[in-house]
């Protein structure tokens, strides 16, 4: 898993540590946060101790909390598309949810965790950021937009599990250009 700290738009994005995966699986419990997800499941104790053992092997995803003021605000990481190291990937997949009870969850502050991170890897090198969203999730589709990305692709999916039908999946794509001109746009409205 990639550990290193990232800073930037007044947040800090520190590794996720053991002691904090419980504290993140309570978050990703709630409905405010699973009915975005792709798999909306109750995740366990056991299941979420297998899944951060896990990440210890990967070297192709990062999480990190994302602190504001020394308060944890959100929860954010990027998985490389193509399966190589997060730190020589040219596409990355980001992935954020803010935490279920922070007051700055629908503020201008929630840009920044996202921010931090894209900036810090197109630094590096990435390419190209892509974004899969549920399109009943109009939140997370605004929100990307401001942040430069643009839909390339809807497809509708059906549960594996059952006839019925599930949400369609959009797929949006955000380059540097893109990214450059909506991070000057948030950064004249963004106050820390």
């Amino acid at each position: 898993m990639y550990d290193k700290e990232i800073q930037g738009f007044g947040v800090q994005l520190k590794p996720l540590e053991h002691e904090q995966i419980e504290r993140v699986r309570l978050w990703r419990n709630n409905p405010e946060i699973s009915q975005y997800m792709f798999e909306q499941g109750e995740i366990s104790q056991e299941q979420q101790q297998a899944w951060f053992e896990s990440l210890k092997k990967k070297n192709n995803v990062g999480f990190w909390l994302a602190h504001y003021k020394n308060e944890v605000i959100g929860v954010i990481n990027v998985t490389s598309v193509n399966g190589s190291s997060v730190e020589k990937a040219s596409t990355l997949e980001p992935g954020l949810y803010m935490v279920p009870e922070s007051r700055y969850k629908n503020s201008i502050l929630a840009f920044c965790p996202s921010l931090a991170l894209i900036d810090y890897f197109f630094k590096l090198g990435t390419l190209v950021m892509e974004a899969k969203v549920k399109s009943t999730n109009s939140a997370a589709l605004r929100y990307n937009e401001m942040l430069g990305y643009k839909v390339i692709a809807e497809k509708s999916t059906s549960n594996i599990n059952t006839s019925e039908k599930s949400a369609d999946i959009i797929t949006m794509r955000l380059e540097r250009q893109g990214f450059a001109k909506a991070k000057n746009r948030l950064t004249k409205i963004i106050r820390f």
